[in-house]
């Protein structure tokens, strides 16, 4: 067979100048190609497929049905042969793709929070011993950051109290929450309802802007604010996504 040659598609009736790049190889026929384009016979599988797509589903999985120790050996000895390539192509698709991943992760753990939550629990108690020492580890290596935000802590809930406050009732708060820590074995930390460092809301370092939760729920909260009410009982109701909308 020459080097290359010109060839007429049977469908299409495209003269080609290159055939070697514009037909698929064909062993059994006379000149080695195939008698369709590549794009024609791209289309002719395409609509193949969706006219025989039952019978072709069908067919795949009674084969896997039927071979899964071989699909699983060829499987496993692909990955052996291209670790560092599989390896590479994860490390590239997760760059590429990182903000539609991280979206993806956020709304499977949204739809799924309960159970994400026992299960870091369960994790977190099964490895108490070892997340200790990793937390002392961090905290040994990290010192110095820690005491910077630990400060600005202070130096920021020194500028949101006022000169009337009355701080013997801001430190019955913290009072009550290292006696629950102590009673209950829960860690317990003083939040402030409205934060004192948010850009939509200036909170102050007052009693009533003080509550006693557990340190789980305060980290849960973070620095985020949702609009509340108050009733003549001093009870808390936060609005719901609902209510906010139709607002």
């Amino acid at each position: 067979m020459p080097n290359d040659f010109q060839k007429t598609c049977q469908k299409c009736l495209t003269n080609y100048d290159s055939a070697l790049t514009s037909f698929g190889k064909l062993k059994s026929s006379k000149d080695g190609l195939r008698s369709l384009c590549r794009l024609c016979r791209s289309v002719a599988e395409k609509e193949s497929y969706i006219k025989n797509q039952a019978k072709r589903l069908e067919s795949g999985r009674k084969y896997r049905e039927e071979n899964k120790e071989t699909i699983k050996e060829n499987h496993k000895r692909h990955r052996e042969n291209n670790k560092e390539n599989i390896r590479q192509r994860g490390i590239d698709y997760r760059k590429e793709n990182s903000l539609e991943l991280n979206e993806r992760k956020r709304q499977k753990r949204i739809s799924q929070l309960e159970v994400f939550r026992q299960r870091e629990a369960e994790a977190r108690r099964k490895n108490k011993d070892k997340i200790k020492q990793n937390n002392k580890k961090y905290y040994g290596l990290n010192s110095q950051a820690f005491k910077q935000r630990s400060n600005l802590r202070r130096f920021r809930a020194d500028q949101a109290t006022p000169v009337w406050c009355d701080l013997a009732l801001c430190a019955a708060k913290y009072a009550e929450a290292k006696r629950l820590t102590k009673e209950t074995g829960i860690k317990h930390n003083v939040d402030h309802i409205d934060p004192i460092a948010h850009p939509l809301i200036a909170g102050l370092h007052l009693s009533n802007n003080l509550r006693v939760v557990t340190e789980t729920e305060n980290r849960r909260k973070t620095n985020s604010f949702t609009p509340y009410r108050i009733d003549i009982n001093g009870n808390l109701t936060y609005f719901t996504k609902e209510e906010l909308a139709n607002a």
